[in-house]
């Protein structure tokens, strides 16, 4: 029940959520997978799923990168263009992406793949907005599982 609550107050508040994610992600991995990917205009249209309230998305703050950054939180995309993390924020569902067919060149799905419930919409989803030889990036944390045998 207080995991319940707790989710719920760091998803309604977004400086709450913005909090949380210095925390679990100090030092700052995020910053390091987000520096790899090296962004440029030549990466054509890119989309960003699960963008949060956009903390990472600054590797799309350059010159001529044609992006689309997406979340299912409101409060996250809004807090996000009011921080001036990125201008083209939409609020919707991986699942049900609202762009036509073969809209990118690249999709980047950054620290939130966690939370995907139904991987098989999702591809096809991506799948279906994906340009043919497009690439879909994904990026998050592992939780690594120790084997135990038996004796």
């Amino acid at each position: 029940m207080q995991e319940k609550i707790l989710a719920h107050f760091f998803y309604k508040y977004a400086l709450a959520y913005e909090a949380l994610n210095h925390i679990v992600h100090f030092p700052d991995l995020r910053k390091k997978w987000m520096d790899k990917l090296q962004i440029g205009p030549d990466d054509g249209r890119v989309l960003e799923l699960g963008c949060g309230t956009g903390v990472s998305s600054k590797i799309f703050d350059k010159e001529n990168v044609l992006s689309i950054h997406l979340d299912i939180n409101e409060k996250f995309v809004r807090y996000g263009k009011k921080k001036k993390r990125f201008i083209n924020g939409v609020v919707g569902t991986a699942y049900n992406l609202c762009f036509p067919d073969r809209t990118f060149d690249k999709i980047i799905f950054a620290d939130a793949f966690h939370h995907v419930l139904d991987h098989e919409r999702l591809f096809q989803e991506c799948n279906r907005v994906l340009k043919p030889g497009g690439t879909f990036i994904v990026l998050d944390i592992v939780h690594k599982i120790s084997a135990q045998t038996s004796s």
